[in-house]
């Protein structure tokens, strides 16, 4: 399918397409990468996925950032495991060979991933591999009254001076475009089951399979490739972005029902932001069924955690 890309979206494949190959000695003004930022549906994740593609990298890497925190994380213990003073050290050692790293969706929430994520690009710039990010939030904003911000400065700083800083704002949500109809239903909690049953799987024949999980295995209910996703169990339960990736590779459709938002229990919703973007990020056909409209909560259930407005986007428009 042709894209059609309007000015300021050709203004940034431009930009990036000074990035798509290793620096030579006649660039060497070149900029370390890109900080794109702008509102939800801009095309951020959609042109840089075209960048990533035509890039020509022999070691490159595209991940949202949750993706690559729970990788970092991994990285940490493996690094204890192995007796490193330092667990960062091991870290360094399994991202060194990069020459290109592409984040989706960057935004620091806590202060763990501000020092995690800060000494890892820093190192990263410091080695040449370029970066690409894209984000909602400028930069001078990222985690904005976070504990011990000051030595996330540092991050914020060399995103301003070594990179170029490209804000993509068309005025224009292109998933607002989309049709959504029959996408997103309003069901009491109660009918929920009963409705996708009957309606969206038409009494169809209800195939179950059993999926080996990060941490146990679970039975998927599905019928004509639409797997049944309960929001209690996979956004309640400790499930992260590998056990969404599993999902996304097994399923083709989904839908998920019993949602709960707004919801004091900020985890299952930063999962439920997760499952989105890796269902989304893999071209999945998305159905919710909710006992609420998001079309006329939508902006205050965003504001308990401004984040759920990609989601709400993503899904919901």
């Amino acid at each position: 399918m042709e894209i059609n890309f309007d000015a300021r979206q050709r203004e940034l494949l431009e930009v990036l397409s000074g990035y798509k190959a290793k620096r030579r000695f006649w660039q060497r003004g070149r900029k370390s990468g890109v900080y794109i930022y702008g509102g939800v549906g801009r095309g951020k994740t959609m042109i840089m996925d075209v960048f990533f593609k035509e890039a020509r990298y022999r070691n490159k890497m595209r991940m949202h950032l949750i993706e690559l925190m729970q990788e970092v994380s991994r990285f940490i213990n493996e690094g204890k495991e192995l007796g490193y003073a330092d667990p960062m050290m091991y870290v360094f050692k399994r991202y060194r060979h990069l020459g290109l790293l592409c984040i989706d969706e960057f935004e620091v929430l806590d202060v763990v991933s501000s020092v995690l994520i800060r000494r890892l690009l820093i190192f990263l710039g410091k080695r040449g591999c370029i970066l690409v990010i894209t984000s909602n939030t400028y930069t001078s904003d990222l985690y904005a009254n976070g504990l011990q911000r000051e030595r996330f400065l540092e991050l914020i700083e060399y995103f301003n001076r070594q990179m170029e800083v490209f804000y993509l704002d068309s005025g224009c949500d292109y998933r607002g475009l989309m049709d959504g109809s029959e996408r997103n239903f309003i069901i009491s909690k109660d009918k929920q089951e009963g409705f996708i049953r009957q309606i969206l799987w038409g009494n169809g024949l209800v195939e179950y399979e059993e999926i080996d999980f990060s941490f146990k295995r679970v039975g998927i209910e599905h019928c004509n490739g639409m797997a049944l996703i309960d929001f209690e169990e996979f956004c309640k339960k400790p499930y992260g972005a590998r056990d969404y990736a599993i999902l996304c590779g097994r399923f083709e459709r989904f839908v998920i029902y019993n949602i709960e938002m707004p919801s004091e229990d900020r985890n299952a919703l930063l999962r439920f932001i997760c499952l989105i973007d890796i269902l989304y990020d893999g071209a999945r056909e998305i159905k919710t069924v909710a006992d609420f409209n998001y079309r006329e909560h939508g902006e205050d259930i965003a504001s308990s955690m401004p984040i759920l407005r990609r989601a709400i986007s993503r899904v919901f428009s």
